[in-house]
């Protein structure tokens, strides 16, 4: 008499179709995470930029211009702006205003003024 031990072909073959069908669907679903993922990153660095610049601007003197923004990642309000995934740039300073830009390796960018954040793609 003979044994069966083991799994078919075809449903070996099913198996594979069913984990093929689930990775197909969740794929999108996960770098959709990702991508908001890296949005909030990017978006908590410019609320502590925000924050890092009125304090700095506070300490310096009223009439002193906003820092730049890689001086402000380095005071203690601006440490969510270490990742070394986050690229921040000043796009302006003067007395009165600030513009800087923060960006995520391979995300979205993010403007912040005194009065706005924007993003764009």
């Amino acid at each position: 008499m003979r044994r069966l031990d083991g799994f078919t072909l075809i449903e070996m073959l099913m198996i594979c179709l069913i984990i093929g069908i689930l990775v197909a669907v969740l794929t999108p679903n996960l770098l959709g995470a990702r991508v908001a993922a890296n949005d909030a990153v990017a978006l908590n660095c410019v609320h502590a930029l925000t924050q890092a610049a009125q304090a700095a601007k506070i300490d310096d003197g009223l009439s002193a211009p906003y820092r730049e923004a890689a001086a402000l990642a380095q005071s203690p309000l601006g440490r969510p702006c270490s990742d070394e995934r986050l690229t921040l740039a000043t796009q302006s300073v003067s007395n009165t205003e600030f513009s800087y830009t923060v960006r995520m390796r391979g995300g979205r960018l993010f403007t912040v003024t005194p009065t706005s954040v924007n993003r764009s793609n």
